[in-house]
């Protein structure tokens, strides 16, 4: 049995033997949105966001249990920095995941945090903070803009937003692009403290998550109770067999499956290396 699916083997028997994950209600919180020159834009409220006033929340405790073990799976990985947040499928929560995960980073250390929305068929950043359509990546990529030009700057610590961009016809073929690797090259570089968290799409539906994946440092795959059969997820690691991940999260789970915490529910190959 590869160490895949120990991993994932041993996460299914812990999430119906234990319970959590997932959120059980979303919460309100506020982010105040700046653009690249710094003058406030927009105040956007959404149901599904951690900020610096949802301290006391417990779902946002669990986002914090779940940056603290990404940072410790990366230390084991040359200190890598750059982590990819996708699912088997649409709809598991991988998005929510991602950008929680981004503020959790920039809440708590003194880190420059970059949140990538690479999602291009369908935008985390438009559809959780509304920010409407701007430029983003596929204009840096697509016809050479400059990428300090499009980045939205955030009050949430040094969180830094990249959004999709707009509209392409072509979304594989501009991932895979020579122009890509250059562009992700400096993103993952030009800081030496900064994390960069990547909103991909789901990895069936779509090729470029593929591509996206020999790109980053780790993976964190989400799996939403009841959204997938196990054998689409088995199928999801198989298609990312050469690339590192990081850990599981387990989202959306029944009321009856919640433990004490009702957060997030997540676990590390790390632990199971650690087990074995």
């Amino acid at each position: 049995m590869s160490r895949i699916d120990e991993a994932l083997q041993k996460a299914m028997q812990m999430r119906k033997g234990e319970g959590a994950a997932g959120v059980a209600e979303p919460f309100a919180a506020r982010l105040p949105e700046y653009d690249a020159s710094g003058a406030q834009a927009v105040e956007i409220t959404s149901p599904y966001i951690i900020t610096s006033d949802s301290d006391r929340n417990i779902f946002a405790e669990e986002y914090r249990k779940l940056k603290t073990m990404i940072i410790r799976e990366l230390s084991l990985h040359d200190n890598g920095n750059t982590v990819m947040v996708t699912s088997a499928g649409g709809g598991e929560g991988k998005s929510v995941t991602a950008i929680n995960l981004a503020i959790a980073l920039a809440q708590e250390f003194d880190n420059t945090v970059l949140f990538v929305d690479a999602d291009l068929r369908r935008p985390s950043l438009q559809q959780y903070l509304h920010i409407g359509e701007r430029p983003g990546l596929t204009d840096c990529l697509a016809d050479g803009l400059d990428m300090g030009k499009v980045l939205i700057k955030t009050t949430i610590g040094k969180l830094t937003l990249l959004p999709s961009g707009r509209a392409v016809p072509n979304p594989t073929e501009l991932l895979a692009s020579q122009k890509m690797k250059v562009l992700f090259n400096e993103i993952k570089n030009r800081y030496s403290d900064r994390y960069v968290i990547i909103d991909a799409p789901p990895v069936l539906p779509v090729a470029e998550t593929r591509n996206l994946a020999s790109l980053v440092d780790g993976i964190v795959f989400v799996v939403a109770e009841g959204a997938v059969p196990e054998r689409s997820v088995r199928d999801s690691l198989e298609l990312l067999h050469d690339r590192r991940i990081l850990g599981f999260v387990f989202s959306n789970v029944s009321p009856e499956n919640l433990g004490p915490q009702h957060g997030y529910y997540y676990y590390t190959q790390g632990d199971a290396a650690r087990e074995a």
